[in-house]
């Protein structure tokens, strides 16, 4: 008799969690509607840069055309890109000398 009760118990149990589950993955899948579309644009965005990858000669070629199309602003992108790469190379030599100074992250 004890043990059927706790048998009773644990399938009631048991389907309760089961619905529990079922109302769970349902509210997921309503809530995760808000984010289908910027996580399909990322998709996009990687396939994107994997094709880039792929095909790194489109890179030149559009390069040399924005070279010859408007070559005072190609420099003027260029200059600013240099002096990105040189801010980003600043940031992480400070990084590495401050680095025992700074909380670490998690």
């Amino acid at each position: 008799m004890l043990f059927d009760r706790r048998q009773q118990a644990l399938a009631q149990r048991c389907d309760e969690l089961q619905i529990r589950s079922a109302e769970l993955r349902l509210a997921l899948a309503r809530d995760s509607r808000v984010i289908q579309t910027p996580l399909a644009l990322a998709d996009r965005g990687l396939a994107g840069l994997h094709w880039l990858k792929a095909h790194p000669q489109w890179v030149g070629i559009g390069v040399a055309v924005l070279v010859v199309w408007r070559p005072r602003r190609a420099w003027r992108l260029g200059a600013r890109l240099w002096g990105a790469w040189r801010l980003w190379g600043r940031v992480q030599r400070w990084q590495a000398a401050l680095g025992p100074l700074l909380p670490r992250q998690r």
